[in-house]
C-alpha cells in the first residue's frame, strides 16, 4: 500500500505543472479513488507530445555517436518532443524554414543534429553527423535540405 501511495504523490506531482487548474480537485479524486481518478490517470499518460521520425539514415547516424554524445541527444529531442527549445541550438534557414541545429559537445568533438518541429505531424531529425569543420559542409546541408522537401511534399500532398 506504501508503493500505492508514493505512485500517487509522483503522479500529483508531475501534473502540477500542466494542470494547475485541476489542483483543487486531486485530492478529493485520491480520497475517493473512484472512476474519475483512474480516467484521469488514463488520460494523463496520453502525452501531447509530437512524435520524433529520423529521416533516411538519421537514427542509424545517432547511433554511431559515444553514448554520452547519444544520451544528450536524445534528452535534447525529447525537450523539443515536448515544445521546449534544446540546451544549444541555432536556426539552419537554408535547409528549410523552421530547422534547427542541435549543438552537442563530447570529448572535444562536436555533433549536430538538424531537425525541424514546425510540421504537425511529428518532430522530424533530418540528419545527424560529426562536425570537423568551422561550417557544415555542403553534403550534410544538401541531404537535409533534400529530407526537408521529401518531408514539405509529403505534408503537402496528405
Amino acid at each position: 500500500m506504501g508503493n500505492a501511495a508514493a505512485d500517487l504523490d509522483g503522479i500529483e506531482g508531475a501534473i502540477a505543472r500542466p494542470c494547475r487548474e485541476l489542483s483543487h480537485v486531486i485530492p478529493a479524486l485520491r480520497r475517493g479513488r473512484s472512476i474519475l481518478w483512474r480516467t484521469y490517470k488514463i488520460l494523463y499518460s496520453l502525452k501531447l507530445e509530437k512524435r520524433v521520425r529520423f529521416c533516411g539514415s538519421a537514427l542509424v547516424d545517432l547511433q554511431a555517436f559515444p553514448l554520452k554524445a547519444r544520451k544528450e541527444a536524445g534528452r535534447q529531442i525529447r525537450l523539443v518532443q515536448g515544445g521546449e527549445p534544446p540546451d544549444d541550438w541555432k536556426p539552419v534557414n537554408p535547409v528549410g524554414p523552421g530547422t534547427r541545429e542541435i549543438r552537442l559537445r563530447e570529448n572535444g568533438n562536436a555533433y549536430r543534429i538538424l531537425y525541424v518541429a514546425t510540421f504537425r505531424d511529428a518532430v522530424y531529425v533530418l540528419h545527424c553527423f560529426q562536425k570537423k569543420t568551422e561550417k557544415i559542409p555542403f553534403a550534410d546541408m544538401s541531404l537535409a535540405a533534400r529530407r526537408y522537401r521529401d518531408i514539405r511534399n509529403e505534408e503537402h500532398g496528405s
